[in-house]
């Protein structure tokens, strides 16, 4: 039943609002509950939801004027709050939708938010004394325990109400995600699947082969081999167009072309981008090999074909990746790729496909037939010269369209006898079907020279000439390749280039490798190919950050690997000085768009070759870039690599006053000390943000709130070293500024706050820590910081896992799952499933623990964050104690406490060996688990942790009457 069929009609409302309540002098209760009697008769749409966030409006602002009982109503106050901004939300998904009803979902949530609200109105109006004269108070005073009571009733109704909003809201966002990408991965595959070969012959029996592999021992894992030319694209597409493939895995066949990738890393883009993850607003974390994994472990049961996979660069990651692809539970993989033998450490189901062979005579001449009227006895030699090549002979019989197989045969014979006489390149006969491509290239009037130079610039590009962009290239090229419109035609009909699925003009991979080979593009058509992208990045949008994010997905998604292989072909053969510093600046501006649309990471080689191609330029350039390298390291969780490019622009500020004063050296320190913190180098980190406080304190210059900014960095270093008392003081000094300040930042005063609520859930105040993380909550959102937001979520969740409210965990740690991700902030994503991974300890669902906490370690390592990493070994090491792998579970902790002790960290160093005594207490090795037990006391007393030391103390008093127990025995 819909929300729509739940709720009560015009003419009755769905609660009754007592008289007394009706006639208060108060305004703001007033209009609260006018409009709140308004919402009882409506059906619950977003006109509703507009009414009841007025409601709550009034019902915040009357609390302006309370003058009993003020902190017992402060809390009551910020769930309303957290629940007004839930409203909102909702509201603004379904703008524009004013008649649909609401997620049926929302029904209840709603109505116990009136009936709440009501309950609340009634106490808080007993509460207001104003005008009520000294005899009013009196009374209110002689019933205070009556009163304190109905406004506890009142907090207890309000929170319980915010619980269910907070959970419908999961689930509303969860839905929206599922459907949005179920629709994006239908319309994918509807797109871009590419369309069943045209021409397609002789490959029957390969057909059935890997259909029947597919249908019968799902998930299949099939490599298509076989020479370049033989047919091995357009087998995987009948394979993928075949009737009973469609019908078993119908909008779910995704078709991923990788003939332009060189590398591993490259290939993930690839897919990545193919996936629309790189662009989608719900999508992934940061650029890496796990990311895509992740992404296709969420995807419903599918067929993927990843079509001419480089085997060449035989590298780890290469074959890790092909391998991972390989072991998706949920995946169908086909994979095309040169050469005869089959990857190794890839379990291909068996039986195996042979490479595959040349089309029988017969099937070349029937393909022969379908493209040129004229066949005889020289077409027939032709298709045996090429040995039965697909693409040979659907070349070879273009060419014939306009001249004669004789005159074909006769030019095909010269080159073998006098390869040099034929025009055969470097004076040597070509391969069958690189001749075949040279043919259907040659010519010699104007426009098929025009074309060939018009080829030469589409293979130049990795992902080819986007059909978007075809004025732009015609501006670009009309001195150059005039008529190109009738170029592209002309490469068309020869089968040379063909219209991909996703917009690009390209090539088939033979003739992409046989024209980078012969035709290298000149330099004045590379310096107008230059030309034409430098003006696509140096758009400049000022301060517009939603105009640079809407230009960047627009304009610089879709075409990145282009721009890339541009900008670093400039950088490597630009030699003037003007043109190549305008270079440094694109590269600049390149990289600031990939932050915009989260392609992190891709851009740090282009940046190192442009620094040190820079050394001898200005140092605001030299310093610019450096910049862009920090700024993307920091954006794809790299770390380590930081501090090194912070002590470089650290070293030319102090070569130069002016870049100093410009970027200011407390910000420097500052941003150095951040990464010293992430990376889990705390005593740097510790070191070097004292040095940044000390400027920023002795600078009357230096920014509002930076220093206050620092003090919270230092509050949070303290914490991961468990020196809490020294926290604390860094934390509440850092509050009290922004609270008292008139600051116009949000997110300054929420994140100290925030940073309280951490702190006291480490010091197992959690009443405490729990009224400041939901205080946080809403002006989070508000402020606009996902990442602060969901980092606030997941303490929430850690704090009700820790006291075993375990209920509403998982809602709280996928919400902010679905944050990090939608961010692509992957030390979160890692946090989040380590501590889905730890519930599921707790719900003794083991097996889901370890998917959860193993893809949570490879995560943290590739992200580099030690910190992480401790906590998710201590996780396993727990896991594996339950599962009875005690080597396992005594290897990981070991690992946590020797990886803990070099950061320090002393709280995960003791948690490892707490868990480590228990594990030997369990097994009756009492001497090793007292002996962990007191180097866990130790430790936990040194982080402040009092609760966890009095547990290894009690730990230890067990242990010792054990000891003397089974001494006596």
């Amino acid at each position: 039943m819909s929300s729509k069929e739940k709720a009560p009609n015009v003419d009755r409302a769905r609660l009754l609002i007592a008289d007394d309540l009706k006639n208060v002098t108060n305004s703001a209760v007033k209009v609260a509950v006018n409009a709140l009697e308004i919402a009882s008769h409506m059906v619950q749409n977003v006109s509703y939801l507009a009414i009841i966030s007025s409601v709550l409006t009034q019902f915040i602002k009357a609390h302006d004027q309370l003058n009993l009982f003020k902190s017992e109503w402060q809390y009551i106050e910020d769930l309303a709050r957290q629940i007004h901004t839930i409203v909102d939300y909702v509201r603004r998904l379904y703008i524009g939708k004013d008649e649909e009803e609401l997620p049926e979902g929302l029904a209840e949530p709603c109505m116990r938010l009136e009936k709440s609200i009501i309950r609340s109105l009634e106490t808080l109006n007993d509460c207001i004394t104003v005008r009520k004269g000294l005899i009013n108070l009196a009374r209110v005073l002689l019933r205070s325990e009556a009163v304190v009571n109905n406004v506890k009733q009142c907090r207890d109704d309000m929170k319980i109400t915010l619980d269910m909003f907070s959970a419908e809201l999961t689930v509303i966002k969860r839905n929206r995600r599922v459907t949005s990408d179920t629709e994006r991965l239908v319309l994918l595959s509807a797109g871009r699947l590419a369309p069943p070969p045209a021409t397609f012959r002789g490959r029957a029996r390969e057909v059935a082969h890997v259909v029947e592999l597919v249908l019968d021992q799902a998930p299949a894992r099939i490599a298509i081999l076989g020479s370049g030319g033989i047919g091995k694209t357009s087998l995987a597409l009948a394979v993928l167009h075949h009737p009973e493939i469609q019908a078993t895995f119908k909008d779910r066949r995704f078709f991923v072309s990788c003939h332009r990738v060189s590398s591993t890393e490259e290939t993930v883009l690839e897919l990545l981008t193919f996936f629309g993850t790189l662009e989608h607003d719900s999508s992934l974390i940061a650029l890496s090999q796990d990311e895509l994994v992740w992404y296709l472990r969420r995807l419903p049961n599918g067929m993927l074909c990843v079509d001419d996979w480089n085997a060449d660069f035989t590298t780890n990651t290469n074959e890790d990746l092909l391998n991972e692809l390989a072991s998706l539970p949920n995946i169908t993989l086909l994979v095309t790729m040169r050469g005869t033998e089959y990857p190794k450490h890839v379990a291909w189901t068996n039986p195996l496909l042979p490479p595959i062979p040349p089309l029988s005579l017969e099937d070349a001449m029937q393909i022969w037939d379908s493209i040129c009227e004229a066949n005889d006895e020289h077409a027939l030699k032709l298709v045996q010269a090429v040995d039965g090549s697909p693409l040979a002979v659907t070349l070879l019989a273009n060419c014939a369209c306009n001249d004669s197989p004789k005159s074909l045969w006769q030019r095909w014979e010269l080159n073998q006898r006098n390869p040099s006489q034929a025009g055969g390149a470097r004076g040597s006969a070509l391969p069958n079907i690189e001749l075949s491509i040279k043919f259907a290239l040659s010519g010699g009037d104007d426009l098929e020279n025009a074309a060939v130079l018009l080829l030469s610039v589409i293979c130049s590009l990795p992902q080819g000439l986007p059909e978007a962009r075809i004025p732009d290239f015609i501006d670009a090229f009309k001195e150059t390749i005039p008529n190109l419109r009738a170029c592209i035609s002309l490469l068309e009909h020869r089968s040379i280039v063909y219209k991909s699925e996703d917009g690009f003009l390209r090539a088939l991979s033979p003739v992409a490798r046989y024209t980078r080979s012969y035709h290298l593009l000149p330099d004045l058509v590379h310096a107008q190919l230059t030309e034409l992208y430098l003006k696509i990045v140096e758009k400049n949008f000022e301060e517009d950050v939603s105009a640079k994010v809407a230009y960047a997905r627009d304009h610089i998604g879709a075409e990145v690997g282009n721009i890339l292989a541009v900008l670093l072909h400039c950088l490597e053969h630009e030699t003037v000085k003007g043109p190549l510093e305008r270079c440094f600046l694109a590269i600049a501006s390149f990289t600031d768009f990939c932050g915009y649309i989260h392609y992190n990471g891709i851009c740090i080689v282009l940046l190192d070759i442009a620094i040190d191609r820079a050394k001898n330029s200005a140092p605001s350039m030299i310093v610019s870039l450096l910049m862009s390298k920090v700024g993307d390291l920091w954006s794809s969780a790299r770390f380590g690599e930081a501090p090194l490019a912070f002590t470089q622009i650290y070293a030319v500020c102090r070569s130069d006053s002016t870049m100093m004063e410009t970027l200011g050296e407390g910000f420097i320190l500052a941003s150095l000390g951040d990464v010293y913190y992430r990376n889990g180098q705390y005593d740097d980190a510790k070191r070097v943000l004292h040095s940044a406080l000390a400027f920023y304190e002795n600078d009357a210059e230096s920014l509002p709130g930076a220093s206050t900014a620092c003090q919270i960095q230092l509050g949070r270093v303290y914490l991961g070293l468990g020196m809490l008392d020294k926290a604390e003081s860094f934390l509440l000094s850092a509050h009290r500024i922004y609270t008292t300040s008139e600051a116009e930042s949000l997110s300054g005063p929420a994140d100290s706050t925030c940073a309280l609520g951490e702190l006291h859930v480490a010091t197992c105040e959690f009443e405490k820590a729990e009224t400041e993380l939901r205080f946080a909550l809403p002006t989070l959102i508000r402020a606009g910081s996902e990442v602060a937001y969901a980092d606030c979520l997941h303490s929430l969740g850690c704090l009700y896992m820790r006291t075993s409210r375990l209920e509403s965990v998982k809602a709280w740690f996928e919400f902010a799952l679905q944050l990090y991700t939608a961010a692509r902030e992957g030390r979160g994503v890692a946090d989040c499933l380590g501590s889905l991974g730890a519930l599921h300890i707790h719900l003794n669902e083991l097996d889901v623990a370890e998917e959860y906490l193993q893809f949570a370690m490879k995560l943290h390592s590739k992200a580099e964050y030690p910190r992480g990493k401790v906590t998710v070994l201590n996780s396993l090491g727990t896991l594996y104690h339950l599962l009875d792998r005690h080597e396992e579970a005594c290897d990981v902790l070991n690992a946590a406490i020797q990886l803990a002790a070099s950061m320090p960290y002393p709280f995960g160093e003791g948690d490892a060996l707490f868990r480590l005594g228990s594990m030997h207490k369990n097994r009756g090795q009492l001497q090793q688990a007292l002996s962990w037990f007191k180097r866990a006391r130790e430790l936990f007393e040194r982080a402040q942790n009092l609760q966890r030391a009095n547990s290894a103390r009690a730990e230890i008093d067990e242990v010792a009457k054990l000891l003397q127990i089974s001494l006596a025995v």
